[in-house]
């Protein structure tokens, strides 16, 4: 019979213990690894999806590049047509030659204008206030013509864009032209057809009343007549006022500078009563 060796069984179970230890980490090891397959793969999935891009781009920039060259080469004549077309365009003016060649006096200098006209406004206005503006000048046809289109804006201008080039020889026929196709516009204006309006409003004073009339004087001035205005005045007053029974008798016989010396007096004994 064999003798029982403890030392020798201690010894094998130590020995089959180091091998399972050996086995634990190799499994570590093969996994670290596997993971790190793993990632250096998807790293260069990535790089290389970056790398496609970059070739996409390049190819997408080449080929614009290679398009904007054909148009260029293709539209070259037609491009140098619209600009020669768009230069002789912004030369062309109504004003004759003789008009363009005068010179500016140096003293000159482009006036600021109270009056801007848009096409839609007092035409004879935008006129006198023009004149106005330029009055130092009035004998200098060409400086007048070059500084009116200043004086216009919106549908104006392009009315003057529009006259015939070079039929423009005068200051005095630029604006026959111009008040020949606005001077419709002034029968539009505030006038005898807008007096029922005027009609003086319960409890409202004298002077309110008068303010309006005299609004409307100066912006009808030169299209409705004097004793028009006149009657417009006295028929917006009320048959009990103290002024109309003073002016009702002599409506037709007083002239503006009368009136007005009516409206003052009788203003004042309104507001001193």
């Amino acid at each position: 019979m064999q003798r029982y060796d403890g030392r020798r069984r201690s010894s094998s179970k130590r020995e089959s213990q180091g091998c399972r230890k050996e086995t634990s980490l190799e499994r570590e090891t093969r996994g670290d690894l596997e993971r790190s397959m793993i990632e250096q793969r998807a790293l260069e999935a990535v790089m290389q999806r970056e790398r496609e891009q970059t070739n996409a781009n390049q190819t997408i920039l080449q080929q614009l590049e290679e398009l904007k060259e054909a148009m260029e080469n293709n539209n070259e004549q037609g491009g140098k047509t619209k600009m020669a077309e768009s230069i002789e365009e912004a030369e062309r003016s109504p004003f004759s030659q003789e008009i363009l060649q005068a010179l500016i006096l140096a003293k000159c200098a482009l006036p600021t204008f109270s009056s801007i006209f848009h096409g839609t406004g007092n035409a004879v206005q935008h006129m006198k206030a023009y004149n106005l503006t330029l009055m130092p000048w009035a004998q200098h046809q060409a400086m007048l013509c070059k500084y009116f289109p200043a004086s216009l804006t919106g549908e104006a201008s392009l009315w003057f864009d529009n006259l015939c080039e070079g039929s423009v020889t005068s200051f005095t026929q630029l604006k026959t032209l111009f008040l020949g196709n606005y001077i419709i516009n002034n029968r539009a204006k505030v006038g005898i057809e807008n007096a029922p309006n005027l009609k003086k409003a319960y409890g409202k004073s004298l002077r309110s009343l008068t303010t309006r009339w005299r609004t409307m004087c100066s912006e009808s001035a030169g299209e409705v007549s004097e004793r028009h205005l006149i009657l417009a005045f006295v028929s917006a007053l009320y048959p009990t006022d103290l002024l109309y029974v003073e002016i009702f008798q002599h409506k037709n016989k007083i002239d503006m500078q009368e009136l007005r010396e009516y409206q003052e007096e009788f203003i004042a004994l309104e507001e001193n009563k």
